[in-house]
């Protein structure tokens, strides 16, 4: 049963951890990045608000090497895979791909271009650590560069990484990590080379969840996390996350000169992923936060004072007892388990090839084509990680009614009443399976004066899923291969470019493309039956953008103003119905969205040591229609209600629509850094539950006040955090050896303001008396004050 409110949960906070890995070394720089000033400074000073320029952050994709390693069949993040080895990669600019339409120029926000390639780094030996109180209390990291091997004209790269949170020392509770990263590049004869990257790393950490602000309050903790508790008199943490999937992947390329260059690369990565977390069935919630243990269920004022003093006196209460769990799964005649601690796994097998072809045509044309295939399985099934002091637990599905059936709940109803064990596989077993082949060109012409290019792209996804179990449930379609799904989508971009002046010049876009959906939008419920969700239709992005540049010596200075729609959007979710006493699943669709603004950024060096950024974005991102929704039973998908949602209007994203952002730098030579930065987050709007906002339910009420009170917007504080980061490099040589050390220390959110990293209604409504209290918001708020001390040294 603790499945409702998962995504949620995840929503940010995994954005966060792996952006303060992969961000910690971070150095500014000044008028030498391609991109602009918003990137850098909402990249790695704005994730707290979960800042992301122009409020789209859906499509966060991984191009390494040519591959994009993102999986549209889920349990698989590859930013994640890799964020602790940032080492290993080196971004490249790739400005002028098709991927950077959505997002403007300079814009890389959720599309990161990295290679791998060693052939181009020097000689060097680097022993860095670190300790910090944010993701991690302790990292040490070595990585040998050979530089280019003349002789044998190969050159390698190793890297190897290790992490470790010991317990309770951070919100989520522990971390574990070890990895490492090694690439090997090749140059061969007329112009070749050939090379391989292979990377790991074993990861193991805790989740925090979010929680309403009354338990906040009670605990007075402003990291307060409910998932976890006290066994056998030791802090005990069900929910966790694993992965252990290693990545390999070739590459090849070959040189005509200044005329061509081809690029070839493929590659496979396998392994498992696991999602630990504690679930339980027939039986009282175990969550110390749900709503009928607070004070505020209450309508006894003497009662909710005891209560209150009871928290104050008895802290542990706000966390679970394991212990009072064991004793209930023992107190029947055979020890059933009515409470375990369940391992989601999903086991992994993912390929890819890639293909890319570049030519340089006479009068000053040029042009690219490319080829990106991908065919992805991955299968998912549980297994019982710990009974929590019972002898079995029975192979029974807890979200549906039974309804007199005497199979309804099986799990496999060719093994009725079939008892688990620890180890054992229960419940849904299933794969996901999806095949996609993109094939895309661009064209460029450049003049002295002004450049114009036009991509095209056109893409093929193909879903199916495979069912290894026969539930009771659904048991024709539950059991074997579903039918295939094809979603073609196609994308046009065309852009120009005119120069005033050597440093003064205008861009514009235009563009158009669909979007296939991924599995987790299409398939209702995958682990019961293949039955797909309604209102599925590839989603429309179009936009233009307009933006003025100038590139001086000591200024750098831009302008844009956009405008973009998304159609077809679609959602949906899985939640206890009040009015129904059911689960359900609730769908919408043919939701339309606009975003549309203006951005300014400006960076400038004042008298030489003194360098200063900064950036305003103001922007509207609303829904812009009233879409189709229905509400159908999990028992048996019966059609409960449908109709049309009253969205129009209400923020279509919880990134903040207006935002001022500062960085101030001083360095008063080359080896010395120190910096201050400050963002300013305004209009950051919570996530809502669009299914309470029905016709039905507003004729339902018939009282304009609490109609107006659902419907309404509901928006964060607006809120600054500070940021400081310091750098100082001593460098000496010994014999025929260059050596330098590299001290860094940074603070973030230095005034210990207390932000929410997010917050959102709860998927569960009071359908009957329509009290927005009972079920209130939730938040998970940021950790606070955090710091980084590191240290590196590098011997050349």
């Amino acid at each position: 049963m603790a499945q409702e409110e998962e995504a949620k949960e995840n929503t940010g906070l995994q954005n966060r951890e792996t952006l303060i890995e992969f961000t910690a070394n971070w150095v500014p720089t000044l008028l030498s990045s391609s991109s602009l000033p918003i990137s850098s400074l909402s990249q790695f000073n704005g994730f707290v608000f979960s800042w992301v320029p122009r409020g789209q952050s859906s499509n966060r994709d991984s191009y390494i090497d040519g591959i994009n390693w993102q999986s549209k069949i889920g349990a698989w993040d590859a930013f994640n895979s890799y964020a602790a080895l940032y080492k290993a990669f080196h971004s490249i600019d790739m400005v002028s791909s098709f991927e950077y339409s959505k997002l403007g120029f300079g814009h890389p926000g959720s599309v990161s271009y990295l290679t791998a390639n060693t052939r181009f780094l020097k000689k060097a030996v680097t022993v860095a650590t670190r300790f910090s109180n944010s993701s991690f209390v302790y990292e040490g990291q070595l990585q040998l560069n050979s530089g280019p091997l003349k002789k044998q004209h190969w050159s390698y790269q190793f890297n190897a990484v290790f992490q470790q949170a010991p317990m309770g020392l951070i919100p989520n509770g522990f971390k574990k990590l070890t990895g490492f990263a090694l690439s090997m590049d090749k140059q061969l004869k007329q112009e070749q080379s050939i090379g391989m990257t292979i990377w790991w790393d074993h990861v193991a950490q805790g989740k925090i969840a979010p929680s309403v602000r009354e338990a906040f309050d009670l605990s007075k903790q402003r990291n307060y996390n409910p998932s976890w508790g006290w066994y056998n008199g030791k802090p005990f943490y069900p929910n966790q996350k694993s992965g252990d999937v290693p990545v390999t992947y070739f590459r090849y390329e070959k040189k005509w000169r200044e005329k061509a260059m081809l690029q070839v690369q493929m590659g496979v990565a396998l392994g498992v992923q696991k999602k630990f977390q504690m679930d339980w069935t027939k039986t009282v919630d175990p969550r110390p936060d749900y709503y009928k243990y607070l004070p505020s269920f209450s309508k006894d004022s003497l009662l909710r004072k005891k209560l209150l003093d009871w928290f104050t006196s008895n802290p542990q209460a706000l966390q679970i007892d394991f212990d009072h769990l064991e004793m209930i799964n023992q107190s029947n005649a055979t020890h059933q388990s009515f409470y375990i601690i369940n391992t989601k796994v999903a086991k992994l097998q993912l390929m890819r090839l890639s293909l890319r072809l570049q030519y340089q045509f006479p009068l000053e044309w040029s042009g690219q084509i490319g080829f990106h295939a991908a065919k992805d399985v991955i299968r998912n099934y549980n297994v019982i990680e710990n009974l929590l002091g019972g002898n079995y637990f029975l192979n029974y599905n807890g979200w549906v009614d039974d309804n007199g059936s005497p199979t309804n709940f099986q799990n496999e109803i060719r093994q009725p009443d079939q008892k688990i064990k620890v180890g054992q596989s229960w419940g849904g077993d299933y794969a996901l399976q999806n095949s996609q082949l993109q094939l895309w060109g661009q064209l460029h012409k450049q003049m002295a004066k002004y450049e114009f290019g036009v991509s095209l792209k056109y893409e093929d996804n193909r879903f199916s899923r495979t069912g290894f179990n026969q539930n009771g449930l659904f048991p024709m379609q539950a059991l074997g291969k579903s039918s295939v799904l094809a979603f073609p989508s196609y994308g046009l971009k065309a852009q120009f470019l005119y120069k005033f002046s050597g440093r003064f010049y205008a861009k514009t876009i235009f563009f158009q493309q669909t979007n296939a959906p991924n599995s987790s939008d299409i398939y209702l419920d995958p682990a019961v039956h293949p039955y797909t969700a309604s209102f599925i239709l590839p989603a429309l992005h179009r936009g233009m953008d307009l933006a003025l540049f100038y590139r001086g010596v000591y200024a750098k200075m831009n302008a844009a103003i956009f405008w973009q729609s998304i159609a077809n959007a679609s959602e949906k979710n899985l939640f206890y119905h009040d009015h129904f006493f059911a689960f359900v699943y609730g769908m919408l669709g043919q939701m339309q969205t606009i975003h549309k603004g203006v951005e300014l950024g400006m960076e400038t060096q004042f008298g030489g040591p003194l360098q200063l950024s900064a950036v305003s974005s103001f922007g509207r991102y609303y829904i812009a229609n009233n879409p189709l929704y229905e509400i159908r039973l999990v028992n048996d998908l019966y059609k409960l209600e449908s109709g049309v949602l009253q969205l129009q209007g209400l923020p279509a994203t919880s990134n903040p629509q207006w935002v001022q952002a500062i960085s101030i730098q001083y360095q008063p030579d080359y080896s010395s850094r120190i910096g201050i930065s400050g963002v300013y987050s305004m209009k950051r709007s919570i996530d809502y539950n669009y299914f309470r906002r029905s016709i039905l339910l507003k004729n339902q009420i018939n009282n304009d006040a609490i109609w107006n009170l659902i419907q309404s917007e509901n928006y964060l504080p607006n809120q600054w955090v500070f940021n400081v980061f310091m750098s100082k490099q001593y460098a000496f040589a010994t014999r025929n050896k260059k050596q330098s050390i590299r001290f860094s220390a940074s603070i973030r959110n230095v005034l210990n303001t207390l932000i929410p990293l997010f917050s959102f209604e709860q998927s569960r409504f009071d359908y009957t008396a329509f009290r927005l209290e009972k079920f209130p918001l939730k938040y998970m708020y940021d950790q606070g004050t955090t710091y980084a001390i590191g240290a590196q040294l590098q011997i050349q």
